[in-house]
C-alpha cells in the first residue's frame, strides 16, 4: 500500500501520520512538502524508510509507484477576503495540490485521491454555494481535480470536514482558546455563542482515515468517480453548548468572555452534517461530544 500525502504538520494530518507510524507497518507513505528537504531527495521521517519526506519540486523520484491514495490535506485558510488573502489562498489550495497532480498524472498509477473539503462550500441543502473567499478556493480546485480524474483514471472521495477539534495542530481553533483561558490572567473574548456548529474529534477523522487506506472500508463498492462523504456527526452544538460540556468535563473554569460582534459579516451561524447522505459501507461513526466528555 502506497500513500502520497500533503498536509503533514496539520491537526489531521500529523495525527494521521501518527498512526501510521504506530500501525500501518506495511504502508509505504511519501509526505510531500514545499521546504527544503536535506540528505537528497528522501528523507526518513520516524527513522524508518517507508516514511520519506519529497520536495514537491522531486515528485520524479517516485516515478512508477503505484499510488494507492492521495491525500490532500494541505491548505491554506483565511478569514480575510483581500487580495493579499487571494494570493495565498490561489497558490496554497489550487496551485500547489494541482502541481501534485499534474507530476503524479504524468508518470504514476493513481487509483484514488481524498480531497478534504470545507463545511463552509455548502448551503444547508447541500449544494454547493461558498460562503467565504477561502470556501471559493476550495471549490475551485475541485473542478481542476473533476478534470484530472476525468483524463487519468482515477476516482475522487471529497471529504467534507465540520468543525474539527482536539489534538494540537499549528492553527489555533475554538477549543484551543478555552484550553488556554483555563491559565489566562485577562478573559479571552470569543464570538457569537449562539453560532451552532457540527464538531468532530480529530481522532476520530484519522482513525477513519486508516480504515480506508488499509482496506476496511469496501471501495470497490464506489461506483461513481466522484463520492462525497460527510465528516461530522449529525448534531449541532452552540458554542456556548460546547463551551459548557468541555468545562463540565475538565472540572476547570474557563476565563473567557462572549462578543456577538466578533467574526464575518456573514459568517454561518447553523451547521448539521447530512451524515444521512453517506453510505453505509463507509463505516463513518464518529463520537458526539457527550460520549466523548460524558453528561
Amino acid at each position: 500500500m502506497t500513500i502520497v500525502l500533503t498536509g503533514h504538520s496539520g491537526l489531521i494530518g500529523s495525527a494521521l501520520l501518527d498512526l501510521i507510524k504506530k500501525e500501518l507497518h506495511h504502508i509505504q507513505a511519501f509526505v510531500v512538502t514545499r521546504r527544503n528537504v536535506v540528505e537528497g531527495n528522501h528523507v526518513d521521517l520516524f527513522g524508518e524508510e517507508r516514511i520519506q519526506f519529497i520536495n514537491i519540486d522531486d515528485l520524479n523520484t517516485i516515478e512508477g509507484f503505484e499510488i494507492d491514495f492521495v491525500i490532500n490535506l494541505s491548505g491554506y485558510s483565511s478569514s480575510s477576503d483581500d487580495f493579499e488573502a487571494m494570493e495565498k489562498l490561489v497558490d496554497a489550495n489550487i496551485f500547489f495540490p494541482q502541481k501534485i497532480l499534474y507530476t503524479l498524472c504524468g508518470q504514476n498509477k493513481v487509483k484514488y485521491y481524498l480531497n478534504f473539503a470545507s463545511f463552509s462550500e455548502y448551503s444547508q441543502d447541500g449544494t454547493l454555494l461558498p460562503n467565504y473567499l477561502y470556501s471559493a478556493s476550495k471549490t475551485a480546485f475541485l473542478s481542476f481535480l473533476k478534470y484530472y480524474s476525468s483524463n487519468y483514471n482515477f476516482k475522487i472521495l471529497n471529504l467534507v470536514l465540520f468543525s474539527v477539534y482536539g489534538g494540537s495542530g499549528r492553527t489555533k481553533r475554538f477549543y484551543d482558546y478555552l484550553l488556554d483561558s483555563v491559565a489566562s490572567d485577562k478573559p479571552i473574548e470569543l464570538g457569537d455563542p449562539n453560532v451552532s456548529l457540527d464538531w468532530v474529534h480529530v481522532d476520530d477523522v484519522a482513525n477513519w482515515l486508516i480504515l480506508l487506506v488499509c482496506g476496511r472500508i469496501d471501495l470497490s463498492k464506489i461506483s461513481a468517480v466522484h463520492t462525497d462523504v460527510f465528516l461530522g456527526t449529525g448534531v449541532s452544538t452552540s458554542l456556548l453548548e460546547f463551551s459548557d460540556i468541555l468545562q463540565n468535563s475538565m472540572g476547570e473554569k474557563f476565563n473567557i468572555t462572549w462578543n456577538s460582534e466578533l467574526g464575518r459579516n456573514h459568517s454561518i451561524k447553523y451547521v448539521r452534517a447530512p451524515i444521512e447522505k453517506n453510505s453505509g459501507f463507509m463505516k463513518w461513526a464518529p463520537r458526539k461530544l457527550k460520549d466523548i466528555y460524558g453528561k
